[in-house]
């Protein structure tokens, strides 16, 4: 129903005050308003998750690109 649609993007926007970093809080609240017709939002919510997404990818990329040239660095070291 609407009022269960509802009162469950009433708990994910709580939950993503605390963790605003989850994007799976972001697609989820995407789905929800979907179902209950605001287009809008939706769009909001899932642009915000794949921004998200993006950001931590680039993060994990460049965390990836720094271990292996530290562990490059260091094997060069020991040879």
């Amino acid at each position: 129903s609407i009022n269960d649609i509802q009162k469950a993007i009433y708990y994910t926007e709580l939950e993503i005050k605390k963790k605003p970093k989850l994007k799976e809080g972001y697609y989820i609240l995407s789905m929800l308003y979907r179902q209950i017709g605001n287009e809008d939002k939706a769009k909001e919510y899932k642009i915000a998750a794949e921004q998200i997404s993006a950001n931590q990818n680039a993060y994990n990329l460049s965390l990836v690109n720094y271990l292996k040239i530290t562990m490059d660095s260091k094997s060069e070291i020991h040879h």
